[in-house]
């Protein structure tokens, strides 16, 4: 689970409202009090993606909707994540392919760490579009 610390230095630093695309399984939906008191949407997700500024995941099919909408993404996992060493490995082979640092989201970051991640190579999106969606 993403803390809330983390989402509402991502809306300090963007300006913005986070919206949760849930997981299809989950059925939740509405504003939830565990996420900050945050929306989380059931069965949007590319609807989201696509009018978003940036998706936020641990692995997700919602970085496929990104790479196709050209949006940039935030890889993130924890210090639990980090423990499961199969997992770990997946975040970093996929943020590693487009050429972007993963976020612990357990350990502080800067503003301008965060905001470095913001920049991605539509090339490489290109390269994934073409080696892994074709």
């Amino acid at each position: 689970m993403i803390p809330v610390g983390f989402l509402s230095f991502l809306e300090k630093i963007f300006n913005l409202e986070i919206i949760i695309a849930s997981h299809p399984k989950s059925k939740e939906e509405g504003r939830l009090d565990y996420l900050g008191n945050r929306t989380a949407v059931l069965n949007r997700t590319e609807e989201l993606v696509k009018g978003s500024e940036f998706v936020i995941g641990v692995f997700s099919t919602a970085y496929i909707y990104a790479i196709l909408y050209k949006k940039p993404i935030f890889f993130i996992y924890s210090n639990e994540i980090k423990r499961n060493v199969s997992r770990f490995r997946e975040i970093n082979i996929f943020s590693g392919y487009l050429k972007t640092k993963s976020i612990n989201i357990d350990e502080d970051s800067s503003e301008s760490q965060i905001k470095s991640l913001i920049n991605f190579d539509e090339k490489l999106y290109e390269n994934y579009k073409n080696d892994f969606l074709t």
